[in-house]
């Protein structure tokens, strides 16, 4: 199992919603979370081979962006790790986002910050 960071532009919930469907649709995800909280909006993934190319796909079919890798990939410390929003394969996430066709430049806008 290797662990990688990713800092996002995944703001709220209703952005979380959105990548939901697509980071659990991806079988060698185990578990992924977003830290809407922190300034990076740090997505941390979990699996087997999920390359840094597969995330940003992933993301970018949300119409959100991967904004860089934050650090190398690692075996996960399963004690003592803490998730702010994690989200579980197993519980997915439904919700109401705007589709990326429906912003002039094929982003989404977030609803707590405006336009990306």
């Amino acid at each position: 199992m290797t662990e990688r960071k990713y800092k996002t532009n995944l703001n709220c919930g209703s952005c979380v919603a959105a990548v939901t469907p697509h980071l659990n649709g991806e079988g060698r995800i185990r578990r992924w979370a977003v830290d809407t909280r922190g300034p990076d909006k740090v997505l941390t993934v979990e699996g087997e081979a999920v390359g840094a190319e597969t995330v940003e796909r992933l993301v970018a079919a949300a119409g959100f962006r991967v904004l860089g890798e934050i650090d190398s990939p690692r075996s996960p410390d399963t004690e003592g790790t803490r998730h702010v929003q994690a989200v579980s394969a197993e519980k997915p996430v439904a919700a109401t986002v705007p589709t990326p066709e429906s912003r002039p430049n094929g982003s989404r806008s977030c609803c707590c910050s405006g336009s990306k």
